[in-house]
C-alpha cells in the first residue's frame, strides 16, 4: 500500500478539497437523469468518503 506523508496544513487542505467534492457530487447525483451515470457518481462519492475516512475526516452531513 502506498504511503504519503503530509504535514497538518497539507492534510487539512486535502480534507477540505475532498469534502467539497463530496458535497458537489450530492447535487450532481440528484440532478442526473442517466441511471448509469448516477451510479458512476455514487461510486465516486463512496470512494471519496472512504478516502476521507482514511484521512481521519468525516463526509459533509455525517456525525
Amino acid at each position: 500500500m502506498p504511503v504519503i506523508e503530509l504535514d497538518e496544513k497539507q492534510l487539512s487542505l486535502l480534507r477540505e478539497v475532498i469534502e467539497s467534492e463530496i458535497a458537489e457530487l450530492g447535487g450532481e447525483i440528484a440532478a442526473t437523469e442517466s441511471a448509469a451515470y448516477r451510479e458512476q457518481l455514487k461510486e465516486r462519492k463512496a470512494l471519496l468518503v472512504s478516502v476521507l475516512g482514511a484521512l481521519g475526516g468525516r463526509a459533509p452531513g455525517e456525525r
